[in-house]
């Protein structure tokens, strides 16, 4: 099973590649690596390689809005999403009321096949605050 730790400034280089290999578009690298810096965020290793990553940023002075989080293909439906999330939550309970997030089709699609997370954020708690055609907007009560 990978190793689940907080992401830290050596980790933006390996995030940047797999951001781009899995989403297939240019990250802004200067906003990722303040978002590291700055609020929760998760990575996760197996045999010293990088296979996914979980990061934050401020959405209000009491919540979290969730950026990225992404699993590489060949490590999907092990869990391990859910483990860096759960990562990421347990840090921003001690300072975060709550953590909102955007799931959209919408989103330019990358090597993969997309598919909405609807039931994984569900699965994790989360609630709709509001749909459109292609895109929700969960929320999670941290308190």
């Amino acid at each position: 099973m990978p190793q689940v730790r907080t992401a830290h400034s050596h980790d933006l280089e390996p995030i940047l590649k797999m951001y781009r290999n899995e989403l297939s578009r240019e990250p802004h690298a200067d906003r990722v690596a303040a978002q590291l810096a700055t609020f929760p965020s998760a990575v996760a290793e197996d045999g010293g390689s990088l296979v996914g990553f979980c990061y934050t940023v401020n959405f209000a002075p009491d919540v979290l809005e969730l950026a990225n989080i992404v699993v590489a293909e060949n490590r999907r439906n092990e869990g391990l999403g859910g483990i860096l999330l759960q990562h990421v939550e347990s840090q921003a309970a001690q300072t975060f009321a709550g953590i909102i997030l955007v799931n959209s089709d919408l989103y330019p699609q990358g090597k993969t096949v997309k598919r909405p997370a609807t039931d994984f954020y569900h699965k994790h708690g989360y609630r709709i605050l509001t749909a459109t055609a292609g895109t929700r907007i969960f929320f999670k009560d941290l308190k």
